[in-house]
């Protein structure tokens, strides 16, 4: 019981909207640049992108067999579950790879190439460690697809900090 409940906690912490909530106060108090929150953003629109495609090749369904309508329908209600594309249903009901450790590991690499301290990459790997296992924990993913979700991160920050500088700068 203990042991799920602090699962879905550290789960949480990785959700979208908190990932998002957090990158904006932190450009909100000026403890990052806007040319940070923009690599961070370009960052997580890259690996979703990726596992958006991922997900469309790679049919792994997840463990708990909730169907897919109670999921969307959980999610934005009834009415706008309706008018949501079977395709689209299909795509948010698969697992692999990660998004919440590609989340993690993206904002490790853009801090720790920000602030170029070991103990901020240390932090972020641990962190991406703990949603990671946690993830496996709630039977969301597997191990293959926790590993996918932080190379997908760590290549996508990768690319929007050494590769597209050159393409918008």
């Amino acid at each position: 019981m203990f042991k799920n409940l602090l699962a879905r906690i550290v789960s949480v912490v990785s959700s979208l909207i908190v990932f998002v909530a957090t990158v904006l106060l932190l450009y909100y108090f000026n403890i990052i640049t806007l040319k940070t929150t923009i690599f961070i953003a370009e960052a997580f629109l890259f690996s979703s992108i990726v596992i958006f495609l991922l997900r469309l090749v790679f049919k792994k369904e997840r463990h708990q067999k909730r169907s897919i309508e109670q999921s969307i329908m959980k999610k934005f209600g009834k009415t706008k579950a309706k008018r949501f594309s079977a395709f689209f249903a299909k795509i948010e009901a698969r697992k692999f790879a990660s998004a919440h450790v590609a989340r993690i590991a993206l904002l490790g690499y853009v801090a720790y190439y920000v602030t170029t301290r070991l103990d901020v990459a240390v932090f972020f790997l641990v962190l991406a460690l703990i949603v990671g296992l946690a993830r496996v924990q709630l039977k969301r993913h597997d191990f293959s697809d926790v590993l996918f979700g932080f190379v997908i991160g760590a290549l996508s920050a990768y690319i929007c900090i050494y590769i597209l500088p050159f393409f918008w700068f």
